[in-house]
């Protein structure tokens, strides 16, 4: 998978394309979006991308590094950011394993 800085994973999850940070800790299939190994955010299937609010503003506080180095730039690329409270459902509506 290519090795690339934390805006540019952002960016290959909203292309649909592969890729992790440098550390590992920041990764896409290009469809989903993992901080470490928490799904943090997803795509439908009109490709929307949808991010889930891990942060503490968002009331999902994880970290400093997921809320700050991974939620962070991948809000510029998401369609919508929304509470991770509905990530099973809108998951489980929209037939995404």
């Amino acid at each position: 998978m290519k090795k690339v800085n934390n805006k540019q994973v952002a960016q290959a999850w909203a292309n649909g394309q592969m890729a992790t940070n440098h550390g590992d800790t920041f990764s896409t299939n290009g469809h989903k979006l993992y901080s470490y190994s928490k799904l943090i955010g997803i795509t439908l299937p009109d490709n929307s991308k949808v991010l889930f609010e891990y942060t503490s503003k968002g009331g999902h506080f994880l970290s400093m590094t997921t809320s700050t180095k991974h939620i962070s730039p991948a809000r510029s690329f998401a369609t919508m950011v929304l509470t991770p409270d509905i990530k099973e459902s809108l998951m489980r509506v929209h037939n995404i394993i």
